[in-house]
């Protein structure tokens, strides 16, 4: 990019969500966003089955999902104009509008969308190719109407359609993954990546699809991206109206209102240990489940809601947030704070003198929490090593099935996704594959049923985790995010960073 070109984003980034005036056009709105984390691949798909997952503020610009959901969970139609189950709710069918096209004149139709779903399905792995498990095969029955037939009830498929595995690449696109990363992407959505204002790593600038098929849904004539994933430039950014929102870490929540700007929350996360080798393949003490109730007991949740996350967020025992099917509210007092109580577990267990154990951690995030949980898994004779990696690495480590436990802030989304995510036999996130009969018959359950039967299942399914100690919670933390004047924005469950239609101009 010129010098010309290269200052002029830079003044476009300063300039906030304002009007522009340009000759021979009328005034143009500007959305300038911070994002805490880059676009780590670009916007080809070289790698199917996790690329478009990664970054979404990046991708969505860009490329319509069947559907879209709302932060209420509320699934809506956007790409699909009505959609419909058979009895067993094994046969999805899709109705697609008449009306897209991609960016290069190319119609988007039912073999687009029948294209994407089983490259997704088939793609490589990552959360995407999870969420696309279920489905055992997708045909275009005609131009506008798709079947897709799961393997078994998959209540999570609508709501994956509304995210990554949604997004509609152009089908040459999927087919060609060695295209120049230089190539403007070819998308349908309502914004076309500005490439001689774009400089990979710095700033990312859209433009208006003028020929977008629902242009009243993104009222932003321009949209800026600005990676940040320093906390200091991004709030830095943020107070001095170079941006108009950005994530906000507990820490700064504070100084953002006092700076008189918005503070909008959101559940997005569980935070605390996941204790993925209980079946003792690393770390054989793992396997005795005292020894996991012990490592529930040396956290303090109600200290860490309050100095770790500044008071966002709520103390919780469970996975699962308060209000959950899945969220048994008899158990929140179940392994409180009691060091000695845990000694004396470790001790029925046959571990009183402890044992030696390694955890990852992500270098430059994980730093202020690793000292707090070596301390104390310290206090009952664990003794910790922590392995530091550059993210991309970090989760490589984790999925390779090379350590014993892991901090994780993991999304909560709603109830099935969540079970289907960490819970099941096949899960991502259920890095070691631990199953049981007796939880698989609980997930069946809840796979399966509706109303009041499924809502016993997902409780049997939390009362299961929390009795086998499946994993060490310390709270649900609330993600914030800071807006000036000029927006409103709302976040969904599971999302650190609002979704791009749930951003729109203040009134």
């Amino acid at each position: 990019m010129t010098a010309l070109a290269a200052a002029s984003v830079a003044a476009l980034a300063l300039s906030g969500c304002t009007p522009t005036d340009e000759p021979g056009t009328d005034a143009e709105q500007t959305l300038t966003l911070a994002v805490s984390s880059d676009s780590l691949w670009g916007f080809v798909r070289t790698d199917i089955g996790t690329q478009v997952h990664q970054s979404s503020a990046y991708w969505m610009p860009l490329y319509d999902t069947i559907v879209k959901i709302t932060p209420d969970l509320e699934i809506l139609p956007n790409l699909a104009t009505k959609w419909e189950y058979n009895d067993d709710l094994t046969v999805l069918t899709l109705t697609l509008r008449d009306d897209v096209k991609f960016t290069d004149g190319t119609p988007l139709d039912a073999e687009a969308v029948v294209k994407n779903l089983l490259t997704f399905r088939d793609g490589g792995g990552g959360e995407v190719t999870q969420a696309a498990s279920s489905i055992a095969d997708a045909v275009a029955e005609d131009a506008t109407t798709v079947v897709v037939t799961l393997k078994q009830a998959d209540p999570a498929i609508l709501p994956a359609m509304a995210a990554s595995l949604g997004a509609v690449f152009l089908p040459a696109d999927i087919a060609n993954p060695d295209k120049d990363k230089s190539v403007v992407p070819v998308g349908s959505g309502p914004y076309i990546l500005d490439d001689a204002n774009t400089t990979p790593g710095s700033v990312y600038t859209y433009v208006r699809n003028k020929d977008y098929w629902d242009p009243a849904s993104y009222p932003f004539d321009k949209l800026v991206l600005r990676p940040m994933a320093d906390t200091a430039a991004r709030m830095n950014a943020l107070k001095a109206g170079e941006v108009d929102g950005a994530m906000v870490p507990a820490a700064n929540a504070a100084d953002i209102e006092a700076s008189g700007l918005t503070l909008n929350s959101g559940i997005a996360n569980w935070a605390g240990l996941h204790l993925i080798d209980r079946g003792g393949t690393l770390v054989p003490a793992l396997a005795n489940v005292k020894v996991r109730q012990a490592i529930n007991m040396v956290f303090d949740r109600e200290s860490l809601v309050k100095n770790l996350f500044q008071g966002y967020g709520v103390a919780n025992n469970q996975v699962f947030r308060e209000g959950s099917a899945a969220y048994v509210a008899s158990e929140k007092d179940t392994y409180p704070f009691d060091i000695e109580a845990a000694k004396k577990l470790m001790a029925e267990a046959g571990y009183a003198d402890g044992f030696d154990m390694k955890i990852p951690a992500i270098t430059g995030n994980h730093d202020v929490i690793m000292p707090i949980i070596k301390q104390q898994l310290g206090e009952i004779g664990i003794r910790l090593t922590v392995d530091s990696f550059q993210l991309g690495d970090y989760f490589n480590e984790v999925f390779a099935k090379k350590y014993p436990l892991v901090f994780v802030n993991l999304p909560s989304f709603d109830d099935w996704r969540d079970v289907k995510g960490m819970v099941t036999p096949t899960a991502l996130w259920n890095v070691f594959k631990t199953e049981d009969p007796v939880l698989d018959g609980y997930i069946e359950a809840a796979r399966t049923s509706a109303g009041d039967e499924q809502k016993a299942a997902f409780q049997n399914i939390g009362q299961y985790l929390i009795d086998n100690a499946w994993y060490a919670p310390w709270a649900t933390p609330h993600v914030l995010y800071g807006t000036d004047s000029a927006i409103t924005a709302e976040l969904s469950p599971g999302q650190v960073e609002p979704l791009i239609w749930d951003i729109k101009p203040a009134k």
